[in-house]
């Protein structure tokens, strides 16, 4: 986890606009930026298993499976951050649910047009393959203008209430969890990462999509 005073060094590269390239195989490059504290954030973490702050049961056995790791192949971390309404939420609540097969994790911005334009469609995949085993969580760093952390209002008002996501929103204002994904080089968002049962991420990208994702959550799930 990247630590609050690393965010100087992220602010030079948050001016990269979103990029188009994809990558499948490895870390992408660059950063998004961060700033101070803002009101109704909090930070990352990761916690053993037992009850979440959201009273939700976590199999220590599955919880002992989560890495570290960022790349594709690799097993990814227990992310753990506040939602909109600021109930601290783990992505082990979607892991490790026994319904799911395949967790979708997608990193963006408010400043990322590709992102926005992405949450219509993330939804539309969210009512179509949830009752098959996919679970989707965005993780929002920052606001409409690069070095601007992510509040709760915006969570709230301008992401999951504007495109009205029956899904979670997670909020990284101190981008401890998205500037690992994105590595260093001068790549941008959005990122996605499709995890599996085990942790494993099957499939990451680094910029907009292409068009193996959907077949891949469609292989994940068994959904038709």
């Amino acid at each position: 986890m990247q630590m609050r005073m690393m965010l100087t060094v992220f602010v030079g590269a948050l001016s990269v606009a979103c990029s188009p390239a994809v990558e499948t195989t490895d870390d992408g490059g660059g950063t998004t930026g961060g700033g101070t504290t803002a009101a109704g954030t909090t930070g990352g973490g990761t916690t053993g298993g037992g009850t979440t702050g959201g009273g939700v049961e976590i199999d220590a056995a599955c919880l002992a499976k989560a890495g570290d790791g960022t790349a594709q192949g690799e097993q990814i971390q227990n992310i753990t951050l506040d939602i909109c309404d600021g109930t601290n939420v783990q992505l082990a609540e979607k892991v490790c649910n026994p319904a799911t097969k395949v967790t979708l994790v997608y990193f963006g911005a408010g400043w990322c047009q590709p992102c926005r334009e992405k949450q219509a469609t993330l939804k539309k995949w969210y009512e179509k393959y949830n009752k098959c085993g996919l679970e989707i969580v965005d993780i929002i760093s920052e606001q409409d203008a690069p070095n601007s952390p992510v509040t709760q209002t915006f969570c709230k008002a301008s992401w999951k209430d504007f495109y009205d996501l029956p899904f979670d929103v997670m909020m990284d204002p101190f981008n401890d969890y998205t500037q690992p994904f994105l590595g260093g080089g001068g790549a941008s968002l959005p990122i996605i990462a499709l995890v599996d049962k085990d942790w494993k991420i099957v499939l990451k990208q680094v910029g907009s999509d292409d068009n193996t994702l959907e077949p891949t959550i469609k292989a994940l799930t068994g959904c038709n």
